[in-house]
């Protein structure tokens, strides 16, 4: 967010102005950049396109977050999670589904 105050600060643009010109609330501009709030990327590309800059230019690269396999548990490792999903559902029988086979 400092890169995106400097340049407020450099054009002479109040936030009011950005608001309106991103169409976008005061108050919410003002929770961003106090940072009470993170900007949606909706809410970056607004921003950007109004100060006629790219997203990256305005708020800087993009950071990436490691990524997480679907279906595995932290835990309790491969496949925990699911198992515990599936303990106690019905089936099509009308039977209650257990881990355990009897």
């Amino acid at each position: 967010m400092e890169t995106f105050l400097r340049i407020l600060r450099d054009r002479r643009i109040t936030q009011l102005q950005l608001a309106v010109a991103a169409g976008m609330s005061p108050y919410r501009l003002s929770r961003l950049v106090n940072k009470h709030s993170k900007p949606r990327l909706s809410e970056r590309r607004r921003i950007a396109h109004a100060l006629g800059l790219s997203v990256a230019d305005v708020f800087g690269p993009r950071r990436r977050r490691p990524r997480v396999r679907a279906g595995l548990c932290r835990t309790h490792g491969s496949g925990a999670k699911k198992e515990r999903a599936d303990a106690g559902r019905a089936t099509p029988a009308g039977e209650t589904h257990t881990s355990s086979p009897k």
